[in-house]
């Protein structure tokens, strides 16, 4: 849509050639709006049908309407071409909202200059002297501006009967607004009878929906009872015209949905509503009115149903059963809650004892029985019977006895032999050092052995007692340096101290790495001086005591558990990890070969029997008895 655009206005030679040349007379417009007139349904479906008359008329590439219907905001899109209008959809709905804020005609020709192609006209729809309360736009096809000028008088002839259609019975109802429905929850305690409820109910109806007169009657035992007539103090339930309604109610209610009885003019194809006998008896009865009833239903059926009633020549439409189910319905829950407000205490404990005997000893019950007498068996077990009371403590696998490997000289390591966590035995090599410098060195250190031996010969042949007392101390310097070098060439070969598992979490990336004399490697827990160590908190160190049975899961393999038995138990509290524990000790469980030190888990106690409601209350109690010092 980058061609350029013009906006023109309408004028009395425009009129003029529209009725002169027109290819299409607006007759055939209004005639087809008119028809929606005819035609029953919602003020939607009437907005959708005068679009798609519009674009059908005009042969619209595409139209956009958006208008305000009940409070509620209504964009419609209707194309006459499919192909090729989905980029003009935001411009035509754009250019209607102008036109609705604008209240006036919009006309914009798309083409090359002095070549228009296409247009896009919008008109406001509104009532003379009043705001719009709606636009429609369309895309046509347009070879001049006398063209556009006369589409645009005949879209805006066609916007003002359709916005008169659509308002024309706007003052025979009401807007129906949720701050109606908070009211009367807000006020549901205040009321001191459900008829007073029902007052409040129906006054406000009749004078909302313009009705000669509301009627609420309360469904109670599928029977319907009219507790309030609009206009009236009291209700004689003998009288011959509340027999009428009590029976028209009790057929709305069979029914479950709204029932009408009116002319049926402009009824026949109306699907809100369903047509009833009883309701036509009760029209016959006040000389051929227009009734209607509606069920105030929770989903387990009516609690409540209102009528109405109407002159015989304002019947009841589709708005106007959906504004008064939106205004009726939500009351539903307000019904129950005003019923137990006013009624006494014993009247509503009797109330309750019935309905609890009716739901346990009535007919068809014996799923009820049967549930009900494994609820009091669950409460039976939960108050007498006993299960074991096992406490949960973090637990850790340690050594008792480790020692730790270090470099025997400074040097480089030459390769590891063993992983973290490998079971070694006595004296199985764990690291090799490299000995590359101290062998070369030890070749030098001999050669130039056998050189000072020879030195020290030829001193003695020589006669020369103090070259040959060097010459032997050189000697002696030289093969206590040998000695010390053969030594670490032995030392190089780092083995375990004796049978055990291997700990050393970097060990595997120690091949190749400096170390200094005494630097720690690795460290060997002996076998047999592994043991679990259970850190108990403070506030359950008093229920374990040494013997108990417990379970040991670790987290690397927690569909393993094992068992063993609590062992010594320190009097004294320990730091382990910021928090003050007591340690207790357990030997590990037998078929449990795979555990190494450092892994951890969680150790179940067995401390012994107790009653269920012990143990779903004890911490409660206990926090209790802290916290507001009782017994």
């Amino acid at each position: 849509m980058n061609t350029p655009s013009k906006s023109i206005k309408t004028n009395s030679s425009a009129e003029q050639a529209w009725r002169d040349d027109a290819p299409e007379k607006p007759s055939d417009l209004l005639s087809g709006i008119s028809a929606i007139e005819r035609e029953s349904g919602s003020a939607r479906e009437k907005a959708e049908a005068f679009l798609n008359v519009v674009v059908e008329h005009f042969g619209s590439l595409s139209g956009s309407l958006t208008i305000g219907l009940s409070g509620d905001e209504v964009d419609l899109v209707c194309n006459g071409v499919p192909d090729g209008v989905e980029k003009w959809r935001s411009y035509l709905r754009s250019t209607a909202l102008e036109a609705r804020s604008r209240a006036s005609s919009i006309a914009r020709l798309f083409g090359p200059d002095g070549n228009p192609q296409h247009a896009v006209i919008a008109c406001p729809i509104d009532n003379a002297g009043r705001d719009p309360f709606g636009a429609v736009a369309i895309l046509v096809r347009c070879d001049s501006t006398a063209h556009a000028e006369r589409v645009q008088l005949n879209l805006r002839a066609a916007c003002l009967q359709i916005a008169a259609i659509l308002t024309r019975k706007s003052s025979n109802k009401s807007t129906v607004e949720m701050s109606d429905i908070a009211r009367v929850y807000s006020r549901a305690g205040q009321f001191s009878s459900i008829q007073q409820f029902a007052f409040t109910i129906t006054n406000s109806a009749r004078q909302r929906f313009n009705c000669d007169q509301a009627t609420m009657g309360i469904v109670r035992d599928d029977k319907v009872r009219v507790v309030c007539i609009s206009g009236l103090d009291t209700v004689k339930l003998r009288s011959p015209g509340v027999q009428k309604i009590e029976q028209a109610m009790g057929e709305c209610v069979d029914a479950g949905c709204p029932v009408v009885a009116q002319s049926r003019d402009r009824w026949e194809d109306a699907p809100s509503a369903e047509e009833g006998m009883l309701h036509q008896a009760w029209r016959a009865s006040v000389n051929g009115a227009s009734v209607l009833s509606i069920p105030i239903d929770t989903g387990d059926g009516p609690l409540a149903v209102v009528s109405f009633r109407r002159s015989a020549d304002e019947p009841f439409d589709t708005d106007d059963i959906e504004s008064a189910k939106k205004l009726l319905v939500p009351l539903a829950g307000a019904i129950p809650l005003v019923t137990k407000a006013t009624e006494s205490l014993p009247k509503h404990a009797i109330k309750t004892t019935r309905a609890a005997v009716n739901w346990f000893a009535g007919p068809n019950t014996l799923r009820r029985k049967l549930m009900l007498i494994a609820l009091l068996s669950m409460i039976a077990w939960v108050a007498m019977g006993t299960r074991m009371y096992r406490v949960s403590v973090p637990a850790v696998i340690v050594a008792k006895h480790e020692q730790l490997v270090s470099a025997p000289f400074d040097g480089q390591i030459a390769s590891v032999h063993v992983r973290n966590g490998d079971r070694v035995q006595a004296d199985q090599q764990l690291v090799t050092m490299d000995t590359t410098s101290i062998e070369l060195e030890l070749m030098n250190l001999e050669s130039e052995l056998g050189n000072a031996r020879l030195r020290l010969s030829g001193e003695i042949a020589q006669g020369n007692p103090a070259g040959a007392s060097i010459a032997q101390g050189e000697i002696r310097s030289m093969q206590a340096r040998i000695t010390l070098l053969k030594n670490q060439i032995v030392d190089s070969v780092i083995k375990a101290p004796y049978a055990g598992v291997v700990m050393a979490p970097e060990l595997s990336e120690l091949t190749g790495r400096i170390v200094s004399t005494g630097q720690p490697i690795a460290s060997v827990a002996q076998d047999g001086s592994m043991s679990i160590e259970l850190r108990v908190p403070p506030d359950r160190v008093t229920d374990l005591i040494e013997g108990n049975r417990l379970r040991f899961a670790s987290h690397a393999r927690p569909e393993l558990p094992g068992f063993s038995t609590l062992g010594e138990l320190t009097p004294a509290s320990v730091q382990r990890e910021g928090q003050s524990v007591f340690i207790a000790e357990a030997t590990l469980p037998e078929d449990q070969s795979w555990l190494r030190p450092g892994m951890s888990g969680v150790a179940q106690v067995e401390v012994g029997e107790r009653t269920n409601w012990w143990l779903a209350v004890h911490r409660i109690v206990d926090a209790a008895r802290l916290r507001f010092w009782f017994d």
